[in-house]
Order: C-alpha cells, then sequence, then structure tokens
C-alpha cells in the first residue's frame, strides 16, 4: 500500500477509511512523533511561516 501511495506522489488521496486510521495512529502518537511528522511534511513553525507569514504555529 505505501509503495503505490508514493508512486501516486502528491495527487494520491487514501481512501476515508485508511485516512481516518491514519489520523488515529498520529492522534495516539507522542508529540516527539508528531512534531517529527510535521518536519517531514513541512508543517513546523518555520516552514509554515515561511508559506504563509500569518501562521504562527502547527
Amino acid at each position: 500500500m505505501i509503495v503505490k501511495w508514493e508512486k501516486g506522489g502528491e495527487k494520491m488521496v487514501p481512501r476515508p477509511a485508511n485516512q481516518q486510521a491514519l489520523d488515529t495512529v498520529l492522534a495516539a502518537a507522542s508529540t516527539e512523533v508528531q512534531t517529527r511528522f510535521a518536519e517531514m511534511i513541512g508543517l513546523t513553525t518555520r516552514a509554515a511561516h515561511a508559506q504563509d507569514p500569518g501562521v504562527t504555529s502547527l
């Protein structure tokens, strides 16, 4: 499944059941893991600020 998602790139959209499972796992993850995930996808405060100066936090 992951290989398929990687091949699809940014246009890949998980099915609702899969997205719900991913959201549940991320919500249950530690703050450290959530922060690392945010950094990996470019949602850190620093990255968000560079994209939109109006954004100040996650």
